[in-house]
């Protein structure tokens, strides 16, 4: 195997993921690059290959998922979605050849609702730790630090208009997520 370039990169950088395919091994991202360990080729190698040709799709796309995937992957921490897959991620594409996000759709596996792993025998703080998120870590505050928050919220006003709708479970999910999250999520 003919080695192309050799990095030193510290564990400082390392970006850890659960699940079970062969993209779930370390990985790292330093400088705007993403970079591995080469365990069947030339991995380290297409990492950085494909990071820079990003750096020219950025100027020449339109549009940038980016902040859709922000915004969507927010609602989901917010919710606990555990059924986010790609097939609900997205986009329109109109006839004059612009694309914006498609709304935000199929929540409806959210607030613990049908969760397998909730035990109504425990309280919400120990319920919300079994969600189990989707799709890219089995985390939804690992995906939101990987991608950044998508939106401030209006807390206050969010948590007055739940407080006025019938006690449900799900409901007070939602209290207690904004409660536990209002740090990240308040607007100023």
């Amino acid at each position: 195997m003919r080695i192309v370039f050799s990095i030193d990169i510290s564990e400082d950088y390392a970006v850890y993921q659960e699940g079970s395919s062969e993209g779930t091994q370390v990985k790292y991202r330093k400088d705007g690059f993403w970079y591995k360990i080469d365990r069947q080729g030339e991995e380290g190698l297409v990492e950085y290959l494909v990071s820079n040709v990003l750096n020219f799709l950025k100027e020449d796309v339109a549009y940038d998922a980016a902040a859709y995937l922000q915004k969507i992957l927010t609602v989901d921490f917010l919710s606990l979605n555990t059924d986010r897959h790609f097939n609900n991620l997205g986009f329109i594409f109109h006839k004059d050849g612009t694309i914006t996000d498609a709304p935000v759709f199929d929540n409806g596996l959210s607030l613990l609702n049908g969760n397998v792993s909730v035990n109504k025998h425990l309280s919400i703080a120990e319920n919300t730790k079994r969600v189990i998120a989707r799709p890219f870590s089995g985390s939804h505050r690992k995906m939101l630090d990987y991608v950044g928050v998508g939106f401030k919220l209006d807390v206050d006003g969010a948590k007055k208009w739940l407080q006025e709708q019938p006690q449900t479970f799900c409901r007070d999910v939602f209290l207690y997520q904004l409660d536990f999250n209002a740090d990240i999520l308040q607007s100023k």
